[in-house]
């Protein structure tokens, strides 16, 4: 599965670390896929060890439960969204150094 991810842009979050959240929130993304869906509100956090970041994807509280909005079901497509997304907040992140 060949999927496109392009138009990445990333708003930089002054991180917020407190005693319930193991990984601290240090941004947040948008992207198109394919230039035919728009995803907004992709957190991208640093991992707790520092090895790295993870993607988390918008969800809606409902009662006790949260309901997916988005999220890629294909494995491929998560470490490339991941991969790119990631990609561009070190840069943007260099670009203010």
């Amino acid at each position: 599965m060949n999927v496109k991810i392009n138009d990445v842009r990333v708003i930089p979050i002054r991180p917020i670390k407190n005693e319930y959240q193991r990984d601290t929130l240090v941004g947040l993304a948008t992207c198109e896929i394919d230039s035919k869906f728009f995803v907004g509100s992709i957190g991208i956090y640093e991992k707790e060890d520092k090895s790295g970041y993870r993607l988390t994807y918008p969800t809606k509280k409902r009662g006790n439960s949260s309901l997916k909005i988005f999220y890629p079901v294909n494995e491929d497509v998560a470490k490339e969204m991941e991969k790119i997304i990631v990609e561009e907040y070190i840069k943007l992140m260099q670009e203010d150094l």
